[in-house]
Formats: structure tokens, C-alpha cells, sequence
């Protein structure tokens, strides 16, 4: 039997098995089934045939079920690779991963996952008695036909180990672009490649039937080393302040930690300042970096500092009739300006300049008498907020001594003498 009458021989068995199991549960899988747990498994576009006669999903175990269809994938945001109609295989996060394609009698191939530090997979096998099942943590996509190119995409930097088998008498395995040094051991039925995958290989296989058919195949493998992508972020707390403030993400081909700008703020906070983002024990500044693992994120905090104003003046005392001035020491925290204002004057004039300089016009008085002046110092801040303090001192102002000397002798009394 040649190859042709090989593949339609096994179409003819999938028929005839599809018309016995007219009980088994079809799902027309569009990712719902198989992508709540996506990165452990493979999901094809079309049907998935359950040979159990009952739906399977994640949580279970489906021994002799097989994925059917003309296209597979994985999604793409979870899995390295151009969305296309060719085939994708599960990529983890660490650990190896084993390719083995396995081909079979009648032109079927069929790609078998094998991630032996992870328990999630949920198996799932292809048609043949006579295909070896590794261990309880396969996964398998049936290709129809392998005749002509297929792509397989592998996490950069991965440990390849890829089998390949079949009925055939002699096989050769070659690899046409070996960049990485992987090694190609060569059996009877098959061939094995090994290694690390940092490029893209080209694996061409070929092979002739078991005496008496004279039939034979050639085929490729391309495998291709998918760059893996990791993010590292900065998420942003806004410590009791409103607004938003987007996270920071780099996505990057690094493993280890990548160096992220810290945001402008976009936080505000009624009567605060902000004053960096605290991250650990350490406020950085917007624009400077810090160093962020993969796939990890921190998180910076809003730094907050109260806007303050203080204010002080100094009394006056024994004026009479004159002008003084008196200079109110005043300052504001987080970069405030300050203004000033008379507010108030209980006797005389008062004024004062930009920079809190007080000029007193004393009343004249018959007798010594206090006056009270009052000073508003206000301060502003970023963002147009104001924080306003008032500061008083007081004046003594003595009476003017004025009298009329009408005769040529007496007695002038001075107070205080």
C-alpha cells in the first residue's frame, strides 16, 4: 500500500469511528473550552471530539480523545509566535520541554508535548494503538498528512529534544541550518534532536517504507526559536490622594531585572504637596529608574507633605507721634510664596510691603495707650492652593509732651523724672 492509499486508509477509519460514536459529544471549541487555563495545553479552532462520550475540560484527564481540524493555535498573548494557521505548541515558564513528533503509518503526524514539571496538562492522544504514551503530563495535536512544511515554535532558549519515528525501513534526519549545535541522532525508524533552541532550525526528514512498498516521504520540521517576553511594572498608590496614574510597563527579552522610569504624578491631595514616590525604604523622584524583576511589579507609593505657613512679630513699645516699622517673619513649606496684608489697626496707620515689612503711623494720645495690628500672611502653593495665617503685635504709643513756659520762674515736671 502505497502512502496515498495509506492517508486515505486512515480517513476511511476516522469516518467509520465518528459514525459508531454518533453519542460523542462534539464542542465547537473557539478558545471557551480549552483557554481557561491557556499555557498548558493546546486548543484547536474547530471541533474537539471527547471518545469518552463526555465533554472534557481542564479539570480532567481525556485519555483517548483526539484534537481535530485544519488549524491550531494557542493564544497569542500567552504564546510566542505570529498568529497564523500553522501549529503551536504550549510554551511554560521554566522547566524542559520535549517535542516529540511521531509519524505514523498511513501519513499522519502527530506532535506530542511533554512538560514533566508540570501536572496541569490535560492529555489528550491521537488515533494510533501503536502511539507511546510518555507519562501522565502529555499533550497532543493530530496533524493530517505530513507531507510538506510544518512549524513548531519553541520558547528561545528552551532544551529541545525532539523524536521522530515511524513504520519506515530507513530514515534520514538531517538538520540544514544548525546554529544553535544541536545534536541529530540517527535510528533505523527515526532520529532524535537534541539541545538548546537559541535560533531557527530547519529539520529535514525522509525516509522509504518496509520491504514491499517502495513508497517514500520527505518532509520538514522548521523550528523556531520564539523570543520570550517577560514584563516588569510599576503599579502607582495613591497614599490618600485622587486622581489616576497608569502603570508602568517594559516588556523586554530580559529574565533578570530591567531598569523602569518612574511617572509623573498625577495624584492630588487637598493641602499636600507631593514629594516623591517611595518604593522600599527609598522616595525616588519622577523620571528616575529603579530596577524591576520579570514578570514582577512593585509598587510606588505617593509621598505627601503638608503645606504649612508660619508667621511671627515682634511688639512695639514707647512711640509717640513718629513712624516705625516692623518686619513679620513668615515662611511657607513646599516651595509656598508668601504675600502679606494689613487686615486690621485699632489706632495710627499701617502698611505693609512684599516682603512682610511693617511701616506704623503712631496716633497722637493724652495718655500712654496700646494698638493692635494685624497682619495676613498667605502662602501658595503648587496646584494654586492657599494656606493663610494671621499675625498681631501691638504699639504703645505715649502721649507728646508740649507745654508753655509764661513765666520767669517755677517748677517743669517731667514724667518719668
Amino acid at each position: 500500500m502505497n502512502a496515498k492509499n495509506r492517508t486515505f486508509a486512515l480517513g476511511a477509519v476516522l469516518v467509520m469511528c465518528l459514525t459508531a460514536l454518533a453519542c460523542v459529544n462534539v464542542v465547537s471549541d473557539d478558545s471557551d473550552a480549552w483557554n481557561a487555563n491557556a499555557g498548558t495545553y493546546i486548543y484547536m479552532d474547530s471541533d474537539y471530539y471527547d471518545f469518552e462520550g463526555e465533554d472534557c475540560d481542564i479539570s480532567e484527564r481525556c485519555t483517548t480523545g483526539t484534537i481535530w481540524g485544519s488549524s491550531a493555535s494557542l493564544n497569542p498573548t500567552d504564546h510566542p509566535g505570529p498568529p497564523s494557521t500553522e501549529y503551536y505548541l504550549p510554551q511554560w515558564a521554566s522547566g524542559t520541554v520535549s517535542y516529540n513528533l511521531i509519524v505514523m503509518d498511513g501519513g499522519g503526524v502527530d506532535i506530542i508535548v511533554d512538560q514533566t514539571d508540570s501536572a496541569t496538562v490535560v492529555g489528550t492522544y491521537g488515533l494510533s494503538s501503536d502511539r507511546p504514551i510518555t507519562d501522565t503530563v502529555d499533550t497532543g495535536v493530530w496533524i493530517n498528512g505530513h507531507y510538506g512544511t510544518k512549524t513548531i515554535y519553541v520558547r528561545s532558549g528552551t532544551q529541545f529534544d525532539l523524536r521522530i519515528s515511524d513504520g519506515y525501513s530507513t530514515h534520514n534526519v538531517n538538520l540544514s541550518n544548525n546554529s544553535c549545535g544541536l545534536s541529530v541522532t540517527s535510528t533505523d525508524l527515526g532520529g532524535r534532536i537534541t539541545g538548546t533552541l537559541t535560533g531557527n532550525v530547519t529539520i529535514s526528514c525522509s525516509g522509504v517504507w518496509a520491504t514491499g512498498d517502495q513508497s517514500s516521504a520527505t518532509y520538514n520540521i522548521v523550528a523556531v526559536a520564539a523570543p520570550v517576553s517577560y514584563t516588569h511594572t510599576i503599579v502607582y498608590d495613591a497614599n490618600g490622594g485622587n486622581g489616576t496614574v497608569s502603570n508602568t510597563v517594559v516588556t523586554d527579552q530580559n529574565n533578570g531585572n530591567t531598569n523602569v522610569t518612574l511617572a509623573a504624578n498625577g495624584f492630588s491631595k487637598a493641602g499636600y504637596a507631593f514629594v516623591g514616590w517611595k518604593i522600599g525604604n527609598t522616595v525616588y523622584q519622577p523620571g528616575q529608574t529603579v530596577s524591576v524583576g520579570a514578570n514582577a511589579s512593585v509598587t510606588a507609593t505617593a509621598q505627601w507633605s503638608e503645606n504649612t505657613v508660619t508667621a511671627t512679630a515682634n511688639n512695639i513699645s514707647g512711640v509717640s507721634g513718629m513712624s516705625y516699622t516692623n518686619q513679620v517673619g513668615a515662611s511657607a513649606s513646599n516651595g509656598g510664596s508668601l504675600s502679606y496684608a494689613v487686615k486690621s489697626c485699632t489706632g495710627g496707620t499701617a502698611s505693609v510691603n512684599a516682603n512682610g515689612l511693617v511701616t506704623y503711623n503712631a496716633p497722637n494720645v493724652s495718655s500712654t495707650t496700646s494698638f493692635t495690628v494685624t497682619i495676613t500672611v498667605t502662602g501658595t502653593f503648587s496646584g494654586g492652593s492657599t494656606v493663610v495665617r494671621d499675625v498681631s503685635f501691638t504699639v504703645s504709643v505715649d502721649p507728646v509732651l508740649s507745654f508753655t513756659n509764661a513765666a520767669t520762674s517755677g517748677t517743669l515736671s517731667v514724667k518719668g523724672a
